[in-house]
């Protein structure tokens, strides 16, 4: 008489099929309900003034805020400030709240620290630049930061301003000639005499770059 001994596989190919089987199952299910995700383009008022090189920067109460850049190719450059409010179907003009000017650029370094954007270098008419501004978002005021203590950073172009923490910001590059210098902005702190504020600059790393 002959007997039968399928032995463990008759059990364990079944089994490895039923898992396959609920597996491929589970992640057909997965693709099908999940939605594909999609860009939600809103179309915005147009600006009065095309730029470019420019800072597009926003505000606490949600308003965005366009500053100075290039009107066009081989033109000279601009300074002017373009507002456009939250739930505006306009832009208007954000003019100083002060006296104070600034020198037109484009391709410039900045930042925004609390209710304040912070302009650092950047290419004018007469090249690259070194100084540094602050252009009060609310009021549209601009405050020349004078004097510096520490090593002030070289005249540039094209730089990176980006926050640290809530108080200060690190200028990293741009052009320059040859350089790759870091260095570290403090801007006044609140309440100093305007026009006179000290920003307090300390060289972070790399070896300080000629001036263009």
């Amino acid at each position: 008489m002959l007997t039968s001994h399928a032995g463990p596989l008759s059990y364990i190919v079944p089994l490895l099929i039923a898992v396959a089987l609920v597996m491929a199952t589970t992640l057909l299910a997965r693709r099908l309900s999940t939605k594909p995700l999609t860009w939600n383009w809103t179309r915005l008022p147009s600006l009065p003034a095309p730029r470019y090189d420019h800072a597009l920067v926003t505000a606490r109460d949600g308003a965005i805020i366009a500053l100075g850049g290039h009107p066009r190719p081989g033109e000279t450059p601009c300074w002017d400030m373009w507002r456009l409010d939250a739930r505006s179907t306009r832009w208007r003009e954000h003019a100083a709240g002060n006296n104070e000017r600034i020198t037109p650029r484009g391709s410039y370094a900045w930042e925004v620290l609390g209710d304040t954007a912070f302009v650092v270098g950047g290419f004018g008419e007469t090249g690259n630049m070194a100084d540094v501004t602050a252009v009060h978002l609310v009021t549209g005021a601009i405050d020349a930061l004078h004097d510096v203590s520490g090593t002030a950073p070289s005249r540039r172009s094209g730089a990176t301003l980006t926050a640290l923490g809530g108080d200060r910001a690190v200028l990293f590059g741009g052009l320059i000639a040859l350089g790759g210098d870091v260095v570290a902005i403090k801007p006044p702190a609140a309440g100093r005499s305007r026009g006179r504020g000290v920003p307090v600059d300390e060289r972070v790393a790399g070896n300080a770059a000629p001036t263009a």
